[in-house]
Formats: structure tokens, C-alpha cells, sequence
């Protein structure tokens, strides 16, 4: 539609220059411009006097015709140009428009872009004020655990201070109670002693008459009778030891056949090892003590009558204290009254009564430096500690006439840990710190020699558990690795030998387990000792309950607990896990002990591998805290069967509940 405009202005202005071009043009009819017309040999036009206005016309005809031809032209090449005008102006349009349209893009990616990052600075505003509303609400969070923790810890100051005036009160009163009864005794005692001594002497007239006469007749019967009993009594004895001989010679035959094949094991020489000849002496020592032994048994056995040796024997059975002949032991530096069969205690904190109550002290806050820990072997020892062997990662050592073995309980409570480090404190002592994975930290303190004078168990929210406590007035006392035993008298008790030492079968549920291990001590505990003085001393171990796993057993020379025998420790995990429901700071004894076959020093080895393998299995399978047990291995020092022979039932597991030796019963409330 706008081209057609453009087309008839070209085509008027085409005719206007035609009819302009023929009117200047005159007809000559020889030029060579009015020759013939191309293609016709015709001769040259001759206008006649009367055909002038009909060729005239003809002319004019042909002028227009021409010019209409050329304006036609004119017309076209105009409409040609003017459509290429209008395609150059419509490519400048469409320009403008593509133009305008890659404008209007570009405005609106703009826009696109100011609404993304306005929408990431929202983003970004809410993220911050996020992270501020989450860290405010982490420093009240924070604040409110620090004033619970505060609270809790003035709560307990508060319980504790309640309990030692319940305590003092509790002890005055039982004292004022004691005093008043002891008053009435003795008043009683004296008036029944006031009239059996008038009766006494009214009876001694009545009868100092009629026992005149009799008297020479008794005497007589009685000389006849002193005579008859003193040579049955001979006759008996001299049968009794020719018996006991012809039994034992065999066994002590082999027994020195064997100790001469140990003490020849290892080669001598001037060569020889230094640690290797202080390990033959000890061997040596060891075989001329059991000699010695023995030699006191025989000569006992002569003096003693029938019910002195039965009791004897019967402590021997029941007490490894009583097992034991040391020097130190036979030979007390400290003069002990002789023990006297007391009454029971009724309960653990019955049983410490006669100890020294002190405050528990929080020891986490005292500050430390970060160090690497120190290998066992590399810890300084009391004078008289000899490293004898090491026999793997285990060291045995002399102390004395004492032969033990050390192993490090460390790679076993931290198995599993997310952290561990060591501190240095004060006084060459170190804090050992692991933490478990939901945050619950195991906290030790040992002392110079590496004992253990501290432990405890840190709960995720801050509660401590005290497994271990010795107070810092003891430190000192720790130094010495001296024998706290030899200040007790020998153990007595009055209660039948079941109660005191279960002997564990398939026949024992979970029930019977706990029953038994919840019973307290069978004497007082005179003082809080360190889990490492239980160890080294019988004597204090037999103050606690004993369950000898005859359940689990052992191959010769193996550590190795069978699959179906790890089964029949599930009623004893069972009952030790309901103890550790009801107080989480229990501690448990586990003692290996082997047969007398081979070397000393490898049954201390063996046998403490061996407590180790259940305490392993109770912590692997069934799910017991590692630092709720201890192991401690004594090789054939306390045999449950003597003899020399292999025997399965000596090699064993046996297991104490130790906690009222080694921790402060308040802190288990």
C-alpha cells in the first residue's frame, strides 16, 4: 500500500519528460535518426500534400507511443528505485526493531539480574540474621548449662556438707549409744559376777568335802588315761606322717625335677644377659621358698592337732593371703594383733565406717601441659624395682622377694576414642584425658611410678563418677610399693566357704551373679587404697568376694577364650551390667591364673593375657565400660588345685567386685 503512491508519481513524471523530448524533436525524413525503421528496407518517407494531417497524426501517434514507452520505462526504473528505497527503509525499520527488541532483552536480563541479587541480599540478610539468632541462643544456652552447672555444683557442696553433719551426728550418736550400752554391760556383767561368785563359794564348801575323798580316785583314772590317750595320740601321728610322706614323696620328686629343669633353661656364661641371670635368681629364689614352704608344713603338721591342720588348710583354700610365705610375709616389720572374727558389715558404707571421710576434690581445673605419653617401661619405679624381662607389651618385675607382672590397661580403655592426650602436672604426676565419641571423657591421674591415684568418668553433661579416689594426704604413702597388708592380721571369718567364694557353673543365672557380687566386704576397710595396691596385695584382695569362673577355662599355654565358652559369660556380664545400672562407678578385679607347668615369669605373662581376654570379651560383646574392670595376671602363685600337673581348673578366670577398697562410697550415691 505504500509502494503504490510512489509508483504513479513515477509513472506521471515519466510521460511529462516523453512529451517534452518529442515536441523538441522535428521530423527530418533523410536524418539518420528518421531513417527506416530497423528490420524493413522501405524507402524514405514522403509526405504528400494532403496526407500532411493524417501523418501528422501518425507522427504524433508514434511520438506519444514513444513517449509513453519512455515514461513507461521512466515509470518502471522509478517504481524500481522507489521499491528499493522502500526495502532499504523497511531493513532500517526492521533494524530499529531488532534494535529496540535486543534493547528491551537486554533491559529486561538487567532487571533480572537487580531482582537476583536483590533476592540473594535478602538471602544473605536472613542468613546472617539467622546465624545471630542461632548464636544468641547458643550463648543463653550456654549460660543457663554454665548456671546449671553452678547449681549442681553448689547442690552438691551443699548434699556433701549435709551428709558429713548426718555423718558426725550418726557417729556421735552410735558412739553415745555404744557407751551407754558398755555401761549397762558392765553393770550387768558385774552383779551376774557378784552372784556366781557367792554361789561359787557356797558350792566350793559343799564340795571341797565331797571331793576329798574322790580326789586320790580321780587322780589315778585320770594318770591311767593321759597314758592311754598319749600313746593313741602316738600311734596315730607317727601313721598319719608315714602316710602323708609315702603320698607327697612322688610329687615333690617331680616338682624338684622340674625346678631343676627351669633353673637350666636359659644359657650361662659370662656373656649371659644381665636381665636373664636376675631372672634365673628370682626362679632360683622362688623354688628354695616353695622348699622352705613346704619344710614349714611338714614341721607344722607335727606340732599342729587334727582341727588346727583342717583349719589351716581351710585358710589356704579360701584366702590367697593365706597362700602366700614370703618374707615380708612370715617376717612383719609391723607387730598386728591377731585377728578376732568380727561381725559382718551390713553394707559398703558399714564397711568403711572405720575410714577417714574426706571431700572429693575436683582435680579436671589444675593446669597442665600437653606432653606425649610416656611408654610404661619408660616410667620411673620405687628403689628395689627391677625390670626382670619384657616379654611383649608386658614387663616383669622384682620387687623385693615379690615376682609381678605390669601391663599397660591404657591401649585398651582408649580403643575406639576420639581423642586422647596427656598433661604434665605438678609433683611429676600426669593427667591422661580420653574422650568417646557422645562426649563422655575418662579422666586418670597417675603418680610418678605411673599407679593410678585417680580416675574418673566425666558424663556428657559434666556429672562425675569417681572409680578410683586416693586422697593427696596418701601420696606419699603410694611411694613405696610396700605391701598395705602386712598392717592387717591374718583374715578370719565365720560365714560358711559358699558365701564367701562362688564357684560359677552352667547352673548360675544372672540373678544368682548379682546376689552375690552385691554383698559387702567380709571385714572393715581401714583405708582407701589405690587399685595398684589391691593388685600387689593378697591380703587386701581377700577382704572382697570371690566368683572363680570354672565356667571359662583355657588350653595349655593359650589366652584365647573359645566362641562357645565366650556364651557363658553372658549371666555374669548381665549381673555386672544391672550393678553398673544402679551405680555406674563400680570397679571389678579380673585375675588370671595358670597351672605350675613351665616358668614363673611366662605364667605371669600368660595368665595376665588371660585376664585381659575376658575383659575384652565383656567389653566387646557384651557391652560393659572398659574402665569399670581391671586385669591383673599372678600365674601359678595362687593355685586352686595344688599340684605340679597340668590341671584345666587352674587355669582360670576369677573375678572380685573391688569398689568399697578403692572408692569413696558417698561418691556413688
Amino acid at each position: 500500500m505504500k509502494r503504490q503512491p510512489r509508483i504513479l508519481a513515477g509513472t506521471a513524471l515519466g510521460l511529462l519528460m516523453a512529451c517534452g523530448s518529442a515536441a523538441a524533436m522535428p521530423l527530418h525524413a533523410g536524418s539518420p535518426q528518421n531513417g527506416p525503421i530497423a528490420g524493413h528496407n522501405t524507402a524514405p518517407l514522403i509526405l504528400a500534400q494532403g496526407e500532411g494531417s493524417r501523418g501528422a497524426e501518425v507522427l504524433k501517434k508514434r511520438r506519444a507511443e514513444r513517449a509513453e514507452k519512455k515514461a513507461r520505462e521512466g515509470s518502471e526504473e522509478a517504481g524500481r528505485e522507489a521499491e528499493k528505497k522502500g526495502e532499504q527503509a523497511e531493513r532500517r525499520r526492521e533494524k530499529v526493531e531488532s534494535d529496540a527488541a535486543r534493547k528491551r532483552e537486554a533491559e529486561a536480563g538487567a532487571a533480572k539480574k537487580r531482582q537476583a541479587e536483590a533476592a540473594a541480599d535478602r538471602k544473605r540478610r536472613a542468613s546472617e540474621e539467622a546465624a545471630r539468632q542461632a548464636g544468641k541462643k547458643q550463648e543463653q544456652a550456654e549460660r543457663r548449662r554454665e548456671k546449671a552447672e553452678s547449681d549442681a555444683a553448689r547442690k552438691r557442696e551443699a548434699e556433701a556438707g549435709a551428709a558429713k553433719k548426718r555423718q558426725a551426728e550418726a557417729a556421735a550418736e552410735r558412739k553415745r549409744q555404744a557407751s551407754e550400752e558398755a555401761a549397762r554391760q558392765a553393770g550387768k556383767k558385774q552383779e551376774q559376777a557378784e552372784k556366781r561368785r557367792e554361789k561359787a563359794e557356797s558350792d566350793a564348801a559343799r564340795k571341797r568335802e565331797a571331793e576329798a575323798g574322790a580326789a586320790k580316785k580321780r587322780q589315778a583314772e585320770a594318770a591311767a588315761d593321759r597314758k592311754r590317750r598319749a600313746e593313741s595320740d602316738a600311734a596315730e601321728e607317727a601313721a598319719r606322717r608315714r602316710q602323708a610322706e609315702s603320698k607327697e614323696a612322688p610329687q615333690r620328686e617331680r616338682r624338684a625335677r622340674r625346678d631343676r629343669e627351669i633353673i637350666v633353661e636359659e644359657p650361662q656364661g659370662e656373656e649371659e644377659p644381665q636381665r636373664v641371670r636376675r631372672a634365673r635368681e628370682a626362679e632360683e629364689r622362688r623354688i628354695r621358698e616353695r622348699q622352705a614352704r613346704e619344710q614349714d608344713d611338714d614341721r607344722d603338721e607335727i606340732t599342729e592337732s587334727d582341727g588346727e591342720i583342717q583349719e589351716r588348710r581351710a585358710q589356704r583354700r579360701l584366702f590367697d593371703s593365706a597362700k602366700e610365705r614370703r618374707k615380708a610375709r612370715r617376717d612383719r616389720d609391723v607387730e598386728v594383733d591377731e585377728a578376732e572374727i568380727r561381725p559382718l558389715p551390713r553394707d559398703d558404707r558399714d564397711a568403711q565406717r572405720e575410714t577417714i571421710a574426706r571431700e572429693v576434690r575436683p582435680f579436671i581445673d589444675e593446669d597442665g601441659v600437653r606432653v606425649e605419653r610416656r611408654e610404661r617401661r619408660r616410667e620411673r619405679r620405687p628403689e628395689g624395682a627391677e625390670i626382670l624381662r619384657e616379654m611383649g607389651d608386658r614387663l616383669i618385675l622384682q620387687f623385693g622377694d615379690q615376682i609381678l607382672v605390669e601391663s599397660d590397661d591404657r591401649r585398651r580403655l582408649s580403643r575406639g576414642a576420639s581423642e586422647v592426650y596427656t598433661e604434665e602436672l605438678r609433683n611429676g604426676r600426669t593427667r591422661e584425658t580420653i574422650i568417646r565419641p557422645n562426649g563422655t571423657r575418662i579422666v586418670t591421674i597417675r603418680n610418678v611410678y605411673g599407679d593410678v591415684i585417680r580416675r574418673s568418668r566425666f558424663t556428657p553433661d559434666g556429672y562425675e563418677q569417681v572409680l578410683s579416689y586416693v586422697d593427696e594426704s596418701d601420696y606419699d604413702r603410694l611411694r613405696d610399693w610396700r605391701d598395705p597388708g602386712l598392717d592387717l592380721p591374718p583374715i578370719r571369718i565365720d560365714i560358711p566357704e559358699e558365701e564367701y567364694i562362688l564357684d560359677a557353673s552352667d547352673g548360675y543365672g544372672a540373678d544368682d551373679y548379682y546376689a552375690f557380687l552385691d554383698q559387702p566386704p567380709v571385714e572393715q576397710v581401714q583405708r582407701l587404697y589405690s587399685v595398684d595396691e589391691v593388685k600387689r596385695s593378697a591380703r587386701v584382695r581377700d577382704i572382697t568376694r570371690r566368683v572363680d569362673l570354672d565356667t571359662i577355662t583355657f588350653e595349655f599355654g593359650s589366652a584365647s577364650i573359645a566362641e562357645s565358652e565366650i556364651e557363658r559369660l553372658e549371666s555374669l556380664a548381665n549381673a555386672m551390667d544391672r550393678m553398673l545400672k544402679e551405680n555406674p562407678a563400680e570397679m571389678f578385679l579380673i585375675e588370671g591364673h595358670t597351672d605350675a607347668v613351665g616358668s614363673n615369669i611366662a605364667n605371669l605373662a600368660l595368665s595376665d593375657r588371660r585376664a585381659e581376654a575376658v575383659a575384652l570379651a565383656l567389653t566387646d560383646v557384651f557391652g560393659l565400660p572398659p574402665e569399670n574392670l581391671t586385669t591383673q595376671g599372678y600365674g601359678e602363685e595362687y593355685l586352686k588345685i595344688d599340684t605340679d600337673e597340668p590341671e584345666r581348673e587352674n587355669r582360670r578366670v576369677a573375678v572380685r567386685r573391688i569398689t568399697p577398697l578403692v572408692a569413696p562410697v558417698a561418691s556413688a550415691d
